[in-house]
Parts: structure tokens; C-alpha cells; sequence
């Protein structure tokens, strides 16, 4: 975990034992971060479920720990904007047990879906649990709906619920949610009404009172801004190259929701104005009002364009996962 300033040098670091990722069959296993930016600090989760605060001092401490006791457990959580409560959602995969034979494999012990909450510095509590047999997968007949804890806004908490938990191939670069709908929980962890409209696909959690929802249908990508209640604020379309299933994406709210960031272009809402990007970028943040961080080559390196003036790409030459910024 790095803490960089606007050079690509960082400032804090820390290190920690990596989440185990429950294996699927013939899928990928789909994770949410392991980090969570609030307060002025980043909030990382190690192996063991233990939530740290690293902030650009260098210093580190415990806030929360959310248990993690077997490989086949995956967390997700978040902060609240003044660092004093967290909200966490454990979902417990089956083992996978191969027969002599060769696969496919059978499945040992039940889903589990714990919600727990903490307050920095004090003890989790369970507020919510769902269970199901081991062939009763979320989604299906005698499962429960998957939350995953994605976000925090000045109403609460954001779940994404009824998401995928594995897939077989992304629909967008920079994508972290595979389905589903966002939605705020209440205090005893249970989803309310769909942001963003009951038809809207979420990329990633609101910014600035907003959310981008997007489609791919293979042969082009649908994308739209809209209010939490699903108004719609800006809607378009970008052709998909080659008809690959990952050929665009990158999209990116700035931090007054004025603009939309996204492979190749920077769109400014109301005029529909547009700055292109240097080639082969794609947005992961915005660095205050003038500058993007996002990824290059492929997804091998982390840079910087500066967007005062013609845009210019700053190569920072090493990877990494974007999980927020710091700045005021």
C-alpha cells in the first residue's frame, strides 16, 4: 500500500498479508478492493480481516477487524466520510473438492453471508446473516442476493446487491462491478431503493450526487449519468472496437460531476464538449479538477495526464490498483 504525491513518489507505505481469493470453477472470482479511502487516510484490509489506517504521515493503526478464519471467505467494506464507522459484508464461499476422476468438482459447506459493523476503534457486530447449502449459490433458488459494501455517502452506507460474484469475461475496462444495483443499507444492514433507476447498470459508486450507469451489448457501449434517483442527466453511445468485449471503459465522474472521463476523451456534460486523451490511457480517478490518474499500456503501468492545457501523459512506470485520492 502507497500513498504517492502528485511526482508519483510515495510518501507512506505499508505492508500486509494479501485477502485469499475463493476459488470457482471455470470462473474467475470476483473481488472488491482492499483498500478504502476516508478522513484524509486510506483504510486497508490484511488476511486475517484486520482494517488498518495509513495516512500520509506514515502512520499506521488498527481501527476494526472483521474476522476472516478460512480461505473460502471474501471481504468488502467501507468507511464513513469522517473515519468513525465501518460497514463490512463477508460472503463465505463452499470448498471446492475434486474427485479422483478429475473435475468438475462438488462443493463442501454452505454460502454465508455475514453484514457486520464497527465504530474506529471498537468491536465488529453482526447485523445481518444469510445461509444456504452448498448448491444454492447466491442468485438461484434457495440462495440469498449477494451485498458487497462498495461506498459511503452523506446519506450512508452503499451496497452493491445481487452482483455477480465470479465471471468468465469483463464488459469494460476498469470494471469492478459485474451486475447488480447499487443501493444505501440501512442500519441493520438491509438494502433500500436502487440508485441511479431500477434500470440502470452501475460502473462505479456516486460522485458528487451522481452515477454513471453503462451497457455493452458487444457491438457498442451505452453510457449515462443520472441522479441518485435516476434522472437523467447525460446519455450516449461509443462504438466498441474490433467488437472486443473490453475495448472501452475507464469511466470516471470529476469531483463536481461536471465532467466524464473515459477511454480517449474527457466530456464535459452540459456542452458536450470534448478534450481527447492520449491513446492507450485509461481514467481510473481524478487528481483534484486538472489532472487524471489511470492506467497505460495495457493496464502494466500507472500515469498521470495533466489536463492544463493540451493534455500530456506522465508515465509513473510502475503498477498498481487506483483505489482513490487524498487531495482536498
Amino acid at each position: 500500500m502507497a500513498i504517492a504525491n502528485t511526482d508519483g513518489y510515495a510518501v507512506a507505505k505499508a505492508t500486509f498479508s494479501p485477502r485469499s481469493v475463493p476459488p470457482l470453477f471455470d470462473a474467475a472470482t470476483v473481488m472488491q478492493p482492499e483498500a478504502y479511502v476516508a478522513a484524509g487516510a486510506v483504510y486497508y484490509a490484511d488476511a486475517s480481516g484486520v482494517v488498518r489506517r495509513l495516512d500520509p504521515t506514515g502512520k499506521i493503526g488498527s481501527v476494526a477487524t472483521f474476522p476472516l478464519t478460512s480461505p473460502q471467505q471474501e471481504l468488502s467494506f467501507a468507511v464513513s466520510p469522517d473515519g468513525s464507522q465501518l460497514l463490512a459484508a463477508r460472503l463465505t464461499f463452499p470448498k471446492l473438492v475434486y474427485p479422483s476422476s478429475g473435475p468438475p468438482p462438488t462443493q463442501s459447506g454452505n454460502w454465508v453471508l455475514d453484514i457486520m459493523k464497527a465504530s474506529s476503534g471498537g468491536a465488529a457486530t453482526q447485523i445481518q446473516h444469510w445461509q444456504a447449502g452448498p448448491n444454492s449459490y447466491p442468485g438461484s433458488p434457495g440462495g440469498f442476493t449477494t451485498v458487497f459494501v462498495v461506498g459511503w455517502d452523506s446519506t450512508g452506507p452503499i451496497g452493491l446487491v445481487g452482483a455477480n460474484f465470479g465471471t468468465q469475461q469483463g464488459q469494460f475496462g476498469g470494471q469492478r462491478f459485474f451486475g447488480g444495483r447499487l443501493a444505501h443499507l440501512s442500519v441493520d444492514g438491509r438494502p433500500s431503493a436502487t440508485i441511479g433507476g431500477p434500470d440502470c447498470q452501475p460502473f462505479a459508486t456516486p460522485s458528487a450526487g451522481r452515477v454513471i450507469c453503462a451497457e455493452n451489448s458487444g457491438q457498442a457501449v451505452t453510457v449515462s449519468v443520472r441522479g441518485l434517483d435516476g434522472h437523467p442527466i447525460w446519455s450516449g453511445q461509443r462504438s466498441n472496437p474490433a467488437n472486443t468485449a473490453v475495448g472501452v471503459g475507464g469511466f470516471v465522474l470529476s469531483p463536481d460531476g461536471q465532467r466524464l472521463a473515459m477511454d480517449g476523451e474527457v466530456l464535459t456534460l452540459a456542452s458536450g464538449a470534448i478534450v481527447s486523451l492520449p491513446p492507450a490511457f485509461t481514467p481510473a480517478a481524478w487528481l483534484g479538477t486538472t489532472d487524471l490518474i489511470g492506467t497505460t499500456q495495457g493496464g502494466q503501468s500507472l500515469a498521470v495526464v495533466h489536463m492544463s492545457g493540451a493534455p500530456s501523459l506522465e508515465n509513473w512506470g510502475f503498477s498498481g490498483l487506483v483505489v482513490g485520492d487524498l487531495l482536498p
